[in-house]
Protein backbone atom coordinates (compact mmCIF):
# COMPACT_ATOMS: atom_id res chain seq x y z
CA UNK A 1 0.00 0.00 0.00
CA UNK A 2 1.26 3.30 -1.14
CA UNK A 3 0.93 6.22 1.21
CA UNK A 4 1.08 10.05 -0.22
CA UNK A 5 -1.00 11.55 2.73
CA UNK A 6 -1.59 9.66 6.39
CA UNK A 7 -4.61 7.31 5.75
CA UNK A 8 -4.88 7.77 1.98
CA UNK A 9 -4.17 4.79 -0.18
CA UNK A 10 -3.08 6.33 -3.81
CA UNK A 11 -3.85 2.60 -5.66
CA UNK A 12 -6.76 4.24 -8.15
CA UNK A 13 -8.13 7.83 -8.16
CA UNK A 14 -12.29 7.93 -9.30
CA UNK A 15 -13.50 10.02 -11.95
CA UNK A 16 -15.07 12.17 -9.30
CA UNK A 17 -12.01 13.30 -8.44
CA UNK A 18 -11.03 14.16 -11.34
CA UNK A 19 -14.53 16.32 -11.58
CA UNK A 20 -14.25 17.90 -8.40
CA UNK A 21 -10.62 19.61 -8.77
CA UNK A 22 -12.03 20.47 -12.03
CA UNK A 23 -14.51 23.21 -10.89
CA UNK A 24 -11.95 24.87 -9.14
CA UNK A 25 -11.48 27.85 -12.17
CA UNK A 26 -10.74 31.25 -10.09
CA UNK A 27 -9.72 34.66 -12.47
CA UNK A 28 -8.18 37.74 -11.38
CA UNK A 29 -8.63 41.15 -12.88
CA UNK A 30 -7.23 44.62 -11.84
CA UNK A 31 -8.58 47.76 -13.48
CA UNK A 32 -10.62 50.67 -12.84
CA UNK A 33 -13.07 50.07 -10.84
CA UNK A 34 -14.45 52.39 -7.96
CA UNK A 35 -14.74 50.91 -4.66
CA UNK A 36 -12.08 49.92 -2.12
CA UNK A 37 -8.70 50.32 -3.62
CA UNK A 38 -5.55 48.07 -3.69
CA UNK A 39 -7.32 45.31 -2.17
CA UNK A 40 -8.18 41.99 -3.34
CA UNK A 41 -12.00 41.62 -3.51
CA UNK A 42 -13.26 37.49 -5.00
CA UNK A 43 -16.77 38.05 -6.65
CA UNK A 44 -18.93 35.10 -6.93
CA UNK A 45 -21.88 36.82 -9.23
CA UNK A 46 -22.92 39.81 -10.87
CA UNK A 47 -24.55 40.75 -8.36
CA UNK A 48 -21.59 40.86 -6.33
CA UNK A 49 -19.77 43.24 -9.06
CA UNK A 50 -22.84 45.69 -8.88
CA UNK A 51 -22.92 46.15 -5.68
CA UNK A 52 -19.30 46.03 -4.79
CA UNK A 53 -18.18 48.49 -7.51
CA UNK A 54 -19.92 51.06 -9.71
CA UNK A 55 -20.20 51.83 -12.93
CA UNK A 56 -19.80 54.84 -15.12
CA UNK A 57 -18.85 56.65 -18.00
CA UNK A 58 -14.74 56.16 -17.16
CA UNK A 59 -14.55 52.84 -16.61
CA UNK A 60 -17.08 50.56 -18.53
CA UNK A 61 -14.44 48.99 -20.87
CA UNK A 62 -13.38 47.51 -17.12
CA UNK A 63 -16.23 46.89 -15.06
CA UNK A 64 -17.90 44.74 -18.32
CA UNK A 65 -14.35 42.85 -18.62
CA UNK A 66 -15.75 41.45 -14.95
CA UNK A 67 -19.09 41.73 -15.93
CA UNK A 68 -18.58 39.36 -18.87
CA UNK A 69 -16.60 36.77 -17.24
CA UNK A 70 -19.01 36.43 -13.95
CA UNK A 71 -22.02 35.77 -16.98
CA UNK A 72 -19.82 32.85 -17.27
CA UNK A 73 -18.19 31.85 -14.45
CA UNK A 74 -18.68 31.94 -10.37
CA UNK A 75 -14.97 33.06 -8.66
CA UNK A 76 -13.20 36.31 -9.92
CA UNK A 77 -10.52 38.01 -7.61
CA UNK A 78 -10.90 42.31 -8.85
CA UNK A 79 -8.54 44.58 -7.65
CA UNK A 80 -9.63 48.47 -7.57
CA UNK A 81 -7.12 51.04 -8.81
CA UNK A 82 -6.80 54.77 -9.25
CA UNK A 83 -3.99 55.39 -10.84
CA UNK A 84 -2.42 53.61 -14.05
CA UNK A 85 0.97 53.53 -12.14
CA UNK A 86 -0.93 51.41 -9.67
CA UNK A 87 -1.55 48.33 -11.96
CA UNK A 88 2.10 46.35 -11.91
CA UNK A 89 2.06 46.03 -8.09
CA UNK A 90 -1.52 45.22 -7.87
CA UNK A 91 -1.15 42.26 -10.83
CA UNK A 92 1.91 41.17 -8.89
CA UNK A 93 0.18 40.44 -5.60
CA UNK A 94 -1.51 37.36 -7.35
CA UNK A 95 2.05 36.02 -7.66
CA UNK A 96 1.32 34.94 -4.34
CA UNK A 97 -0.18 31.28 -4.33
CA UNK A 98 -2.28 31.82 -1.53
CA UNK A 99 -4.34 33.11 -4.39
CA UNK A 100 -5.40 30.01 -5.93
CA UNK A 101 -6.52 31.12 -9.41
CA UNK A 102 -6.24 29.67 -12.88
CA UNK A 103 -6.88 32.64 -15.29
CA UNK A 104 -5.76 35.95 -15.87
CA UNK A 105 -7.84 38.80 -17.62
CA UNK A 106 -5.24 41.33 -18.89
CA UNK A 107 -5.64 44.96 -18.76
CA UNK A 108 -5.12 46.38 -22.46
CA UNK A 109 -3.46 49.19 -20.63
CA UNK A 110 -0.37 47.04 -20.07
CA UNK A 111 -0.90 43.43 -21.99
CA UNK A 112 2.21 42.59 -20.66
CA UNK A 113 1.07 42.43 -16.96
CA UNK A 114 -0.98 39.58 -17.41
CA UNK A 115 1.42 37.14 -19.32
CA UNK A 116 4.47 38.19 -16.70
CA UNK A 117 2.30 37.04 -14.10
CA UNK A 118 1.08 33.72 -15.89
CA UNK A 119 4.58 33.06 -16.57
CA UNK A 120 5.95 33.91 -13.49
CA UNK A 121 3.24 32.13 -11.44
CA UNK A 122 3.14 29.00 -13.96
CA UNK A 123 -0.37 27.24 -13.33
CA UNK A 124 -2.01 29.75 -15.35
CA UNK A 125 -3.41 31.39 -18.29
CA UNK A 126 -3.51 34.97 -19.17
CA UNK A 127 -6.22 36.16 -21.39
CA UNK A 128 -5.71 39.09 -23.81
CA UNK A 129 -7.40 40.80 -26.03
CA UNK A 130 -6.30 42.94 -28.68
CA UNK A 131 -6.93 47.12 -28.49
CA UNK A 132 -9.55 48.38 -30.68
CA UNK A 133 -9.10 48.95 -34.07
CA UNK A 134 -6.09 47.55 -34.38
CA UNK A 135 -4.37 46.30 -38.03
CA UNK A 136 -3.87 43.16 -38.65
CA UNK A 137 -0.11 43.86 -39.11
CA UNK A 138 -0.10 45.79 -35.87
CA UNK A 139 -1.78 42.71 -33.57
CA UNK A 140 0.56 40.62 -35.28
CA UNK A 141 3.59 42.74 -33.87
CA UNK A 142 1.60 42.98 -30.51
CA UNK A 143 1.99 39.14 -30.55
CA UNK A 144 5.20 39.27 -31.31
CA UNK A 145 5.53 41.28 -28.23
CA UNK A 146 3.64 38.42 -25.78
CA UNK A 147 5.38 34.89 -27.22
CA UNK A 148 4.19 33.07 -24.73
CA UNK A 149 2.76 29.34 -24.29
CA UNK A 150 1.07 30.80 -20.88
CA UNK A 151 -1.08 33.62 -22.97
CA UNK A 152 -3.84 33.63 -25.60
CA UNK A 153 -4.56 36.75 -27.46
CA UNK A 154 -7.45 37.59 -29.06
CA UNK A 155 -8.22 39.95 -31.50
CA UNK A 156 -11.99 42.12 -32.13
CA UNK A 157 -13.66 43.88 -29.74
CA UNK A 158 -17.54 43.43 -29.19
CA UNK A 159 -20.71 45.54 -28.66
CA UNK A 160 -22.94 44.60 -26.17
CA UNK A 161 -26.06 46.16 -24.64
CA UNK A 162 -25.64 47.52 -21.26
CA UNK A 163 -28.77 47.64 -19.85
CA UNK A 164 -28.09 49.57 -16.59
CA UNK A 165 -27.78 52.65 -18.59
CA UNK A 166 -30.08 50.97 -22.02
CA UNK A 167 -27.03 51.62 -24.46
CA UNK A 168 -24.44 49.63 -26.44
CA UNK A 169 -20.87 49.64 -25.43
CA UNK A 170 -17.83 48.51 -27.11
CA UNK A 171 -15.74 45.97 -24.94
CA UNK A 172 -12.33 44.13 -24.47
CA UNK A 173 -13.51 40.99 -25.46
CA UNK A 174 -10.61 39.00 -22.58
CA UNK A 175 -12.98 38.80 -19.77
CA UNK A 176 -15.70 37.02 -22.03
CA UNK A 177 -12.89 34.57 -23.78
CA UNK A 178 -11.57 34.11 -19.85
CA UNK A 179 -15.13 33.13 -18.85
CA UNK A 180 -15.49 30.60 -21.71
CA UNK A 181 -12.15 28.75 -20.73
CA UNK A 182 -13.47 28.56 -17.01
CA UNK A 183 -16.79 27.88 -17.95
CA UNK A 184 -15.21 24.70 -20.02
CA UNK A 185 -13.12 23.78 -17.00
CA UNK A 186 -16.40 22.76 -15.33
CA UNK A 187 -17.68 20.35 -18.06
CA UNK A 188 -14.14 18.95 -19.79
CA UNK A 189 -11.28 20.99 -18.47
CA UNK A 190 -8.86 19.69 -21.55
CA UNK A 191 -11.50 20.79 -24.27
CA UNK A 192 -10.91 23.88 -26.07
CA UNK A 193 -13.25 26.88 -25.38
CA UNK A 194 -13.37 27.41 -29.36
CA UNK A 195 -16.07 26.53 -31.45
CA UNK A 196 -20.10 26.84 -31.80
CA UNK A 197 -20.33 24.60 -29.17
CA UNK A 198 -18.75 25.88 -26.54
CA UNK A 199 -17.19 29.45 -28.03
CA UNK A 200 -20.18 31.61 -28.12
CA UNK A 201 -20.35 34.96 -27.25
CA UNK A 202 -23.83 35.11 -25.79
CA UNK A 203 -23.79 38.93 -24.93
CA UNK A 204 -22.26 40.11 -27.95
CA UNK A 205 -24.17 41.82 -30.73
CA UNK A 206 -21.55 43.40 -33.27
CA UNK A 207 -17.83 42.73 -33.82
CA UNK A 208 -15.23 45.76 -34.31
CA UNK A 209 -13.65 44.13 -37.50
CA UNK A 210 -14.58 41.45 -39.60
CA UNK A 211 -12.04 39.08 -41.06
CA UNK A 212 -11.53 37.05 -44.44
CA UNK A 213 -11.19 33.33 -44.60
CA UNK A 214 -7.65 34.46 -45.64
CA UNK A 215 -7.12 36.84 -42.84
CA UNK A 216 -8.43 34.78 -40.49
CA UNK A 217 -6.28 31.61 -41.22
CA UNK A 218 -3.26 34.66 -41.51
CA UNK A 219 -3.83 35.67 -38.16
CA UNK A 220 -4.20 32.17 -36.76
CA UNK A 221 -0.65 30.99 -38.13
CA UNK A 222 0.94 33.88 -36.49
CA UNK A 223 -0.83 33.09 -33.05
CA UNK A 224 -3.77 35.45 -33.14
CA UNK A 225 -7.30 33.92 -32.21
CA UNK A 226 -10.23 35.75 -34.11
CA UNK A 227 -14.11 36.19 -32.87
CA UNK A 228 -16.05 35.03 -36.18
CA UNK A 229 -19.39 35.80 -37.32
CA UNK A 230 -21.65 33.00 -38.53
CA UNK A 231 -25.47 33.37 -39.05
CA UNK A 232 -25.83 35.83 -36.77
CA UNK A 233 -23.83 33.60 -34.03
CA UNK A 234 -20.52 35.21 -32.54
CA UNK A 235 -18.10 33.18 -31.27
CA UNK A 236 -14.42 32.52 -30.64
CA UNK A 237 -12.77 30.75 -33.52
CA UNK A 238 -9.37 28.83 -32.34
CA UNK A 239 -7.26 28.83 -29.14
CA UNK A 240 -4.00 29.11 -30.17
CA UNK A 241 -1.65 30.17 -27.47
CA UNK A 242 0.50 33.52 -28.21
CA UNK A 243 3.01 31.41 -30.31
CA UNK A 244 3.42 30.94 -34.05
CA UNK A 245 1.78 27.84 -35.31
CA UNK A 246 4.64 26.30 -36.72
CA UNK A 247 7.05 27.07 -34.03
CA UNK A 248 8.68 25.12 -31.71
CA UNK A 249 6.59 25.21 -28.71
CA UNK A 250 5.14 21.42 -27.64
CA UNK A 251 2.35 23.86 -26.13
CA UNK A 252 -0.08 25.12 -28.53
CA UNK A 253 -3.29 25.29 -27.19
CA UNK A 254 -5.28 26.66 -24.37
CA UNK A 255 -6.65 22.95 -23.46
CA UNK A 256 -3.35 21.89 -24.07
CA UNK A 257 -1.97 24.25 -21.39
CA UNK A 258 -4.63 24.36 -18.96
CA UNK A 259 -4.10 20.12 -18.95
CA UNK A 260 -0.76 21.03 -18.01
CA UNK A 261 -1.28 23.22 -15.30
CA UNK A 262 -4.27 21.05 -13.69
CA UNK A 263 -1.41 17.90 -13.87
CA UNK A 264 1.17 20.14 -12.23
CA UNK A 265 -1.64 21.27 -9.21
CA UNK A 266 -2.88 17.80 -8.22
CA UNK A 267 0.42 16.44 -8.07
CA UNK A 268 1.76 20.20 -5.76
CA UNK A 269 -1.20 19.50 -3.80
CA UNK A 270 -1.35 15.96 -2.93
CA UNK A 271 2.42 15.59 -2.79
CA UNK A 272 4.38 18.58 -2.77
CA UNK A 273 4.40 18.78 1.22
CA UNK A 274 4.62 15.31 1.97
CA UNK A 275 7.89 14.12 0.28
CA UNK A 276 10.97 13.78 3.03
CA UNK A 277 13.17 11.25 1.46
CA UNK A 278 14.08 10.61 -2.03
CA UNK A 279 13.54 6.57 -2.05
CA UNK A 280 11.90 4.11 -4.09
CA UNK A 281 8.79 4.17 -1.88
CA UNK A 282 8.37 8.11 -2.73
CA UNK A 283 9.26 7.58 -6.11
CA UNK A 284 6.98 4.50 -6.93
CA UNK A 285 3.82 6.98 -4.77
CA UNK A 286 4.47 9.42 -7.03
CA UNK A 287 4.30 6.91 -10.29
CA UNK A 288 0.99 5.47 -8.85
CA UNK A 289 -0.52 9.23 -7.87
CA UNK A 290 -0.08 10.39 -11.47
CA UNK A 291 -0.69 7.11 -13.84
CA UNK A 292 -4.21 6.85 -11.78
CA UNK A 293 -4.57 10.67 -12.58
CA UNK A 294 -3.93 10.69 -16.29
CA UNK A 295 -5.54 6.97 -16.64
CA UNK A 296 -8.92 9.11 -15.92
CA UNK A 297 -7.67 11.55 -18.32
CA UNK A 298 -7.35 9.05 -21.13
CA UNK A 299 -10.96 7.67 -20.30
CA UNK A 300 -12.58 10.99 -20.41
CA UNK A 301 -10.92 12.08 -23.94
CA UNK A 302 -8.09 14.09 -22.51
CA UNK A 303 -5.31 12.44 -23.82
CA UNK A 304 -4.44 9.72 -26.45
CA UNK A 305 -1.40 8.94 -24.23
CA UNK A 306 0.88 9.15 -21.68
CA UNK A 307 3.97 7.89 -19.98
CA UNK A 308 5.35 8.47 -16.36
CA UNK A 309 9.28 7.98 -15.34
CA UNK A 310 9.90 8.94 -11.63
CA UNK A 311 12.99 6.09 -10.53
CA UNK A 312 16.12 5.98 -10.15
CA UNK A 313 17.07 6.26 -14.15
CA UNK A 314 16.06 9.80 -13.77
CA UNK A 315 16.62 11.00 -10.46
CA UNK A 316 20.12 11.38 -9.70
CA UNK A 317 20.37 13.75 -6.25
CA UNK A 318 19.02 12.98 -2.88
CA UNK A 319 17.83 16.28 -2.67
CA UNK A 320 15.76 16.83 -6.00
CA UNK A 321 12.72 14.32 -7.02
CA UNK A 322 12.70 14.37 -11.22
CA UNK A 323 9.44 13.28 -12.34
CA UNK A 324 9.28 12.79 -16.51
CA UNK A 325 5.88 13.05 -17.44
CA UNK A 326 5.19 12.34 -21.29
CA UNK A 327 1.56 13.67 -22.75
CA UNK A 328 0.10 12.91 -25.72
CA UNK A 329 -2.89 15.37 -25.96
CA UNK A 330 -6.33 14.93 -27.60
CA UNK A 331 -6.47 17.55 -30.23
CA UNK A 332 -9.48 19.40 -31.12
CA UNK A 333 -10.41 19.77 -34.78
CA UNK A 334 -8.66 22.68 -36.48
CA UNK A 335 -9.64 22.32 -40.30
CA UNK A 336 -12.50 20.48 -42.34
CA UNK A 337 -11.52 18.63 -45.71
CA UNK A 338 -14.51 17.91 -48.03
CA UNK A 339 -14.02 15.74 -51.14
CA UNK A 340 -16.77 15.35 -53.43
CA UNK A 341 -16.22 12.90 -55.68
CA UNK A 342 -19.05 12.78 -58.75
CA UNK A 343 -19.64 9.89 -60.15
CA UNK A 344 -22.45 8.06 -61.82
CA UNK A 345 -22.13 5.21 -60.36
CA UNK A 346 -21.17 4.88 -56.00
Amino acid sequence: MNLILPGVEINEISKNFIKRNSTLSTACFVGFLGGTLNTPTLLTSVEDLVNNFELTSSNYNDWFQCYCYLFNASSLYVTSIDHINNLEGEYSKYIDRKYNIDIIISNEANNNLANVLATTRGDCIAYIGTPKDMSIEEMITFRESINSTYSMIVGNYIRMYDRYNEKNVWVNCAGYIAGLRAKRNVTHIWGSEAGLNYGVVKLANKLNNTYTLTEREYLYTNGINILNNIHNFIYLHTNILSVHKDGNNDIKFSNVRTLVNYVGKVLVEHIGNELSVNDASTRNSVEVLLNSLLRGIKAEKGLLDFNVVCSKSNNKTDTLLVVDINLRPMQSIHYIQLNFIISMKI
